[in-house]
């Protein structure tokens, strides 16, 4: 289990060091929501349950920031809003 956190949070920090430098706020590329934020928005969704079956967390750290910040403003789009159910 160690060694598959350890990839995730590779994972990451692989993405969210690629989304700073394509744009250092917003949506994946940038500020106009893209396919990209399509395709990555379900995969994000789900993290709560690593959370609530395994204790996993995002880290609370700079090299996370910028995927933080993703997911906020997907969050923030009503069409996003008007998909989501509670799991």
């Amino acid at each position: 289990q160690q060694s598959a956190l350890d990839s995730m949070l590779a994972g990451m920090r692989e993405a969210n060091a690629m989304m700073a430098r394509q744009s250092p706020s917003g949506f994946f590329l940038g500020e106009q929501y893209s396919v990209a934020d399509l395709s990555l928005a379900p995969w994000w969704q789900r993290l709560p349950l690593l959370q609530h079956y395994r204790g996993f967390q995002v880290p609370d750290e700079d090299e996370y920031a910028r995927l933080k910040g993703w997911w906020e403003a997907v969050q923030s789009r009503p069409s996003y809003q008007r998909t989501m159910v509670d799991i």
